[in-house]
């Protein structure tokens, strides 16, 4: 499976993420431009994309990458990784695959990339 991961605290969720490359093939993307070109280029199964990721750049908010990566890439599941319900709540109007509270488990991060569930909200 091919996933690429967009989360701006990225040191603090380590555990769970390098568990997660020792299954899958995954590329880290540091800035919009990055998830963007790799939606494009590598063709991922799913995004793990924290919200608010990015948010210092100054082309669109979170929201309008999310509809973005959505158009490029319509057969790859976009999971919201949010610090908050209300967050959750937002991204799942925006439509995405699934939301993952922080802190992540590494198990419940593994469990849900390996079984294709979608909408599914983990604690």
């Amino acid at each position: 499976m091919r996933i690429v991961i967009a989360d701006d605290v990225l040191k603090s969720q380590m555990q769970a993420y390098l568990a997660l490359h020792r299954r899958h093939h995954c590329e880290i993307a540091e800035d919009r431009q990055t998830v963007v070109t790799l939606a494009r280029e590598f063709r991922p199964d799913i995004i793990l994309l924290a919200m608010g990721f990015d948010s210092h750049a100054q082309n669109g908010d979170w929201g309008d990458l999310v509809r973005e990566l959505k158009q490029i890439a319509p057969n790859c599941r976009l999971i919201a990784i949010s610090d908050t319900d209300i967050e959750g709540d937002a991204a799942r109007m925006l439509g995405v695959s699934g939301v993952l509270r922080r802190p992540l488990r590494q198990q419940r991060l593994l469990a849900l990339i390996g079984s294709g569930q979608e909408g599914i909200h983990a604690p």
